[in-house]
């Protein structure tokens, strides 16, 4: 079993000792999540700093305060939307 999981790690992929499937896909998710998190803070320091330099300390933070607040609203609303059994509020 050590052989395998040696070569798959080599390979690019990872297999699961308890059932034995192969994940191609944890790199891939990886590189995403490294390359969003990157570019939102790229794209957060422009923006925050252009306000700061416009509108003073006191508007970059309001910026910042809605910033996270729209977050915490996203990550609720996308928690309730993967719940199972959950009926949706959406019509359309």
């Amino acid at each position: 079993m050590g052989d395998v999981l040696r070569r798959g790690r080599r390979s690019g992929c990872t297999r699961d000792p308890t059932n034995g499937t192969v994940d191609f896909h944890r790199g891939s998710a990886s590189g995403i999540y490294l390359a969003c998190h990157f570019l939102g803070r790229i794209v957060g320091s422009v923006v925050l700093g252009q306000l700061f330099d416009r509108a003073g300390w006191t508007a970059c933070v309001a910026g910042f305060g809605a910033t996270l607040a729209a977050a915490v609203l996203l990550a609720v609303r996308l928690t309730l939307a993967s719940r199972p059994g959950q009926v949706s509020q959406h019509t359309d």
